[in-house]
């Protein structure tokens, strides 16, 4: 028997504020900290409720067979929410749509046409010389940012600073300067690390708060424009200066080896205008700093708290790459304990608040309910990854798990219960970038140092991304 939608259970729906009381000083939850709630949630109401927030409804999966059934119906244009923030933007001052907030047959022409240069296995390999010089440069800087205790003051935003660099190299074949010991306030590296930063605490602070900014030009939406302004501006910058030596080396056709960047692999491929090529440039550049740096925080902190799963990733490194050295696209692929610690601290610390999110195309049963087209669906991974029903030993770090000839003594997790890129056509084409610029950090990191931890452990805030919700303490003792 199918329930209708009403019967389905969830918290008290107040008139007006539906059930944004409860993420309120009135409730006992909060938006920062959602994931605590939702295992509240889980534990009494099971693996499906439904809350409304303002005037949309929002059901809440657990079920790794109720989030198929939600991908496997999808059409051919599946919907995702937009970032409520961007789209008052686009409404208010005409600003562009991206890949991540264009739904339709907009999206799919987009999608279809960078899905094979942004996909593919070997997509990001391209882009290893640059990147291995600014994992270098990086481990340098640490080892010149070291207190007297051996740690990093203000370790998150040094990490803000790597990934910010490295997307750099990629997205414009050319140093931002970030990584600098005294960044001059007049510096586009400057400017570049405080665009980003208004522009992603404009996100964060819109994405569940009351939608003033739909209305009028609010004091926080300007702080948003004016943070995404800055970034395009200076990316636009870079972007000039790589059209330009393009045009002056090669007359404006095909790129030359040293001067190959995203940007230009887009404008060759013939599938994209060059306003779409800027756009997806910019837009790979701006959300690719904020995400990387959280997943390679909590990477860092796992390892750090864990000697014998650095030690043992350690022993693979001087294996495959020896005493130092360039990493290569082959060693890569044979660093298989590396990627399995990666997987496991993404399913510790998820990357993304909550999971997956879908908006339903037409009405679908889940969870022993009829629930309508139109709806959201959260698709709660975040969660599903800590549960005993899904996952063995569920709060220990055990890379293992994720290895061919891992632990026996663990059962391999079910499908749909693990998905930080999330899935199918509208899982994140950044996600090659994101992992190999992980992938050199850690390398040239546990290769140079003895990373511990000293400080208590460390919670997640949701802001989009999760982030830690306090600072890093981790020492860096050279090997």
């Amino acid at each position: 028997m199918v329930n209708p939608f009403h019967l389905m259970p969830g918290p008290k729906v107040w008139p007006i504020f539906g059930c944004g009381l409860n993420y309120s000083k009135f409730g006992k939850y909060s938006f920062e900290r959602l994931h605590l709630a939702k295992i509240d949630y889980y534990k009494r109401y099971g693996n499906i409720y439904r809350e409304r927030l303002g005037p949309m409804w929002i059901v809440n999966l657990f079920s790794p067979d109720d989030m198929a059934k939600v991908f496997r119906a999808e059409g051919r244009y599946p919907n995702r929410p937009a970032l409520p923030i961007v789209t008052a933007g686009h409404k208010h001052d005409g600003i562009r749509l991206g890949l991540g907030s264009l739904g339709g047959k907009e999206w799919h022409k987009l999608r279809t046409s960078i899905t094979k240069i942004m996909m593919r296995p070997k997509a990001a390999t391209l882009y290893l010389p640059a990147q291995n010089k600014v994992a270098d440069d990086f481990v340098q800087f640490l080892k010149e940012s070291r207190n007297e205790k051996m740690q990093i003051p203000d370790f998150y935003n040094q990490i803000l600073k790597y990934t910010m660099e490295s997307i750099g190299t990629v997205c414009f074949n050319t140093r931002l300067g970030t990584l600098s010991h005294d960044l001059k306030a007049d510096s586009e590296a400057y400017k570049m690390v405080m665009g980003s930063a208004a522009m992603f605490d404009g996100v964060v602070r819109t994405t569940y708060a009351f939608p003033w900014y739909m209305l009028f030009r609010t004091k926080l939406y300007k702080q948003f424009k004016w943070g995404k302004e800055t970034c395009e501006k200076i990316a636009q910058i870079y972007i000039d200066k790589t059209l330009e030596r393009l045009k002056n080396t090669n007359d404006g056709n095909e790129a030359h080896e040293s001067e190959v960047t995203f940007l230009t692999t887009l404008l060759e491929s013939g599938k994209v205008s060059k306003e779409e090529a800027l756009d997806i440039t910019v837009d790979l550049f701006t959300a690719a700093i904020d995400s990387t740096a959280s997943a390679l925080s909590f990477a860092i902190y796992n390892l750090s708290k864990h000697p014998e799963k650095q030690e043992k990733l350690y022993q693979e490194i001087k294996d495959v790459v020896g005493d130092g050295g360039d990493v290569t696209a082959d060693q890569l692929d044979k660093m298989h304990y590396l990627k399995a610690c990666i997987k496991e601290s993404f399913r510790l610390n998820f990357p993304i608040e909550g999971g997956t999110r879908r908006i339903l195309e037409e009405s679908l049963e889940l969870g022993g309910y009829k629930v309508p087209k139109g709806t959201l669906i959260a698709m709660n991974a975040q969660t599903t990854c800590l549960m005993e029903e899904y996952f063995d030993k569920p709060f220990e770090y055990v890379p293992e798990r994720w290895m061919k000839d891992g632990s026996a003594e663990l059962n391999p997790p079910p499908a749909f219960t693990m998905m930080p890129f999330g899935y199918g056509p509208r899982m994140c084409v950044g996600r090659r970038f994101a992992e190999q610029e992980i992938y050199l950090a850690l390398m040239k990191m546990v290769g140079h140092f003895k990373l511990g931890y000293t400080g208590k452990g460390i919670g997640m805030l949701n802001r989009v991304f999760t982030m830690p919700d306090s600072p890093l303490t981790v020492t860096f003792t050279e090997r």
